[in-house]
């Protein structure tokens, strides 16, 4: 796929960043604080690209996505984010162009989409894919992890794809270290059949622990219940001890001293 020509809007000079001269590498970043502040914001031959709220939290971004049907569904209380995209001073990408945010730009999705496939799963990966077509030499992702369990299950997959496309096209990829991105169960390095799998002893030493707690409280049952047997006879013992304080004449066993 040949590089797309940039959108023909006459863009603002960004308070954070210039959108030229164009440059050939792109930094995409996110919110994880686990890499976020090793993207090279202090480097101008990086463009960087920032999303969602995030710009509370960077010193300087190029483009910004905003790839929400409703962008203020999610606005972080206390802040007043369609002030900021109506005062956004770079190239944002939207679903579609809103008039509200002047800047705002509809993504060329369907072109993507046609080349990519349909596998855009997370705003990242809308960044990535638009990297990769704009002919960036040098894609790198920070603040990115996807290791919840919760949306990122399904998101950090289209991201890999993605990341992987770009390196088959000989674009140079940067993930950090840090990043869980590129790297199953986390782990730089691990390879199937050729490691142990990372997580089988610490595995065993859990199912070893949970067995153990399983056994004390099972222990812990059967004692409740013997106790509680021992509660319900002394339950009704008194209740002898009652009857015949009011004068029943109950004959019969007495309990034993002590059980």
């Amino acid at each position: 796929m040949s590089a797309m020509n940039p959108e023909q809007l006459e863009y603002k000079t960004c308070v954070y960043d210039a959108l030229e001269p164009r440059r050939k590498k792109v930094a995409i970043v996110g919110f994880s604080p686990s890499t976020l502040d090793l993207a090279p914001f202090d480097d101008q031959s990086w463009e960087i690209w920032g999303e969602n709220q995030l710009y509370r939290f960077i010193p300087r971004a190029t483009r910004w996505f905003e790839m929400h049907e409703d962008p203020l569904a999610d606005q972080v209380p206390g802040t007043d984010y369609a002030k900021w995209m109506r005062e956004c001073p770079m190239p944002l990408y939207m679903i579609r162009h809103n008039p509200d945010y002047p800047n705002s730009i509809e993504y060329p999705i369907e072109p993507l989409a046609a080349h990519f496939g349909e596998y855009f799963a997370s705003s990242v990966s809308y960044m990535i894919a638009l990297a990769i077509a704009e002919g960036m030499e040098e894609i790198g992702v920070w603040g990115v992890d996807m290791i919840h369990e919760s949306e990122y299950g399904y998101q950090k997959p289209a991201c890999e794809y993605l990341l992987g496309y770009a390196k088959g096209k000989g674009i140079k990829v940067h993930v950090p270290a840090e990043s869980a991105l590129l790297k199953p169960y986390g782990r730089t390095g691990w390879r199937y059949g050729y490691h142990p799998m990372p997580f089988d002893q610490w595995e065993a030493v859990l199912a070893d622990r949970r067995n153990g707690i399983t056994a004390k409280i099972a222990a812990a049952a059967e004692e409740h219940a013997r106790w509680r047997g021992a509660q319900e006879e002394m339950a009704y013992w008194a209740s002898v001890h009652e009857r015949e304080k009011r004068g029943a004449a109950l004959a019969g066993q007495r309990p034993v001293k002590g059980t």
